[in-house]
């Protein structure tokens, strides 16, 4: 990951997904990130509106659960990840869910 902090580009950060996570691959994909529009919040707040909308949001992903359709992330779960966190929070849901589905144990 490496970010752009000046104006001397038009984006603020790029990431390479794949060394991020130590993976071994002979293709990568990339994620280019450009700045939002002045005065756009990109991230929720935590006010009473955007709880009612969170707990709404909640009880529609919990259903979806059955159909295996999981949210895993910043705006999924309304809080605040700096981006290995985040690659972390989804690698650890997708061992919980192979464990628990398959009995999946990794090597560690």
């Amino acid at each position: 990951m490496v970010n752009y902090p000046n104006s001397k580009f038009p984006f603020t950060r790029i990431t390479e997904f794949k060394k991020l996570t130590k993976q071994k691959a002979k293709k990568t994909s990339i994620g280019i990130e450009y700045p939002g529009r002045p005065g756009f919040m990109s991230w929720p707040t935590a006010n009473e509106e955007n709880k009612i909308r969170l707990s709404k949001y909640n009880r529609d992903a919990e259903r979806l659960k059955c159909d295996n359709i999981f949210f895993v992330g910043r705006l999924a779960e309304y809080k605040y990840y700096d981006m290995d966190d985040a690659v972390k929070r989804s690698l650890d849901l997708f061992e919980e869910i192979n464990n628990k589905c398959y009995g999946y144990k990794p090597h560690k």
